[in-house]
């Protein structure tokens, strides 16, 4: 796993070009990025080697040992998807993939994400987190912000924002709330400051629509910045049955987080399985990542 608080700016070159000559050697559709792309993967490659790349990046600590695969099964474009099972039924831990930048320029982060079926949540449910390393301990994250979902009363989910910095805690909703599909493929866009006074902000675009506009905040507590697509999430449970044993499958084989193919199949997981989710096409770029995202 690459070492935590890399120099972001010593590879920077390197990032942009293997992005771009991701992006023009990609069989099929293709992901239409901004000018100005940082890093981008669209897992097309088969395994996760693309968050390994330089300047930082891989698999989040995650003591459940939840599943985080490359899988051939649900994508946004191409053949492949990461695929996040979470195990821990924890609000803090849970499977995820992470970007580290040191010193990172005003950035817009985006990826899209698929439900395969409906779930109830009786807390948040987090899907995207940005993080800051401790400049005293190299091994402490804090300070951040997260993309959380919930189910309302009549079953739609809702993405909303929460800050671990107490002065903001939870953002007032969108008015109209920020539903997202369950089935469907939805893109998360967002356009981060990371600042340690109160000169940072984020907005957050739902599939291009503009839900969340927050600024005049801390949005950073060092300047080591950590992004990940995440599934973190307590009590989350299916809709309509009376256990998850029922989602213990976990989907169709792929690329475990060390390169080695992963299998499928509930032999070694534990009776409780929580909530899957299913990340692709993911990007850092200095311009919006438009939200029609293909381009044949």
């Amino acid at each position: 796993m690459s070492r935590w608080g890399c120099d972001a700016m010593r590879s920077l070159a390197l990032v942009r070009s293997f992005g771009l000559l991701a992006l023009l050697g990609a069989c099929g559709p293709k992901l239409e990025l901004g000018s100005n792309v940082l890093w981008s993967t669209n897992h097309e490659s088969g395994d996760l080697s693309d968050w390994y790349l330089a300047p930082g990046g891989g698999l989040v600590p995650d003591t459940s040992m939840s599943p985080v695969n490359v899988v051939a099964g649900p994508a946004h474009s191409g053949r492949f998807s990461l695929q996040l099972i979470d195990l821990a039924g924890s609000d803090s831990i849970g499977p995820g993939v992470y970007r580290e930048l040191d010193s990172p320029p005003d950035a817009y982060y985006s990826a899209w994400y698929f439900i395969p079926r409906q779930y109830q949540t009786k807390s948040q449910w987090t899907i995207m987190k940005f993080r800051s390393r401790s400049d005293d301990d190299p091994n402490t994250i804090s300070h951040g912000h997260d993309l959380n979902l919930r189910t309302l009363p009549g079953g739609q989910v809702i993405l909303y924002v929460y800050s671990h910095d107490p002065t903001y805690l939870q953002a007032p909703l969108a008015d109209p709330p920020a539903v997202v599909p369950v089935e469907a493929w939805f893109q998360l866009e967002v356009l981060y400051h990371p600042r340690m006074d109160e000169t940072g902000k984020l907005l957050v675009w739902l599939d291009d629509r503009l839900v969340y506009d927050l600024e005049q905040r801390r949005t950073a507590g060092s300047n080591a910045l950590v992004w990940s697509p995440c599934n973190v999430g307590e009590d989350v449970e299916p809709l309509g049955t009376p256990s998850s044993d029922d989602n213990g499958e976990g989907g169709a084989g792929g690329t475990s987080g060390d390169g080695a193919a992963g299998e499928a199949g509930a032999s070694s997981a534990p009776a409780r399985v929580g909530p899957e989710l299913y990340a692709d096409d993911a990007a850092i770029s200095l311009t919006r990542v438009t939200r029609s995202g293909l381009v044949r």
